[in-house]
């Protein structure tokens, strides 16, 4: 099953996220902060990144870039419509919740 990596500041909505995704069979990583992710980001390789854009050290749009910059062919999309993407033999779709 997919492997998720939620990065949002907000302790309760992170940790309750991860037990519903545990729940139905994901492997689900946690982060409080961009850094933090970014730090592991290409080691754990997530297929979903729930990332919120207003960080405490830094802002969504920011971990988005650093990720565009190493994964050039996933592309940011900042509005509701889902975008999919493909990077060797994941897909990616990248959407603002």
């Amino acid at each position: 099953m997919a492997k998720i990596a939620i990065v949002d500041d907000e302790k309760v909505l992170v940790n309750s996220l991860a037990i519903v995704f545990e729940d139905e069979g994901y492997e689900v990583e946690t982060f409080y902060d961009g850094i933090s992710f970014l730090a592991v980001a290409e080691e754990i390789q997530p297929d979903i990144i729930l990332l919120d854009l207003r960080l405490p050290d830094t802002t969504g749009i920011d971990v988005l870039g650093r990720i565009a910059e190493k994964k050039p062919d996933i592309q940011n999309n900042h509005d509701n419509s889902p975008r999919r993407h493909r990077h060797g033999d994941k897909g990616y779709e990248v959407r603002c919740l």
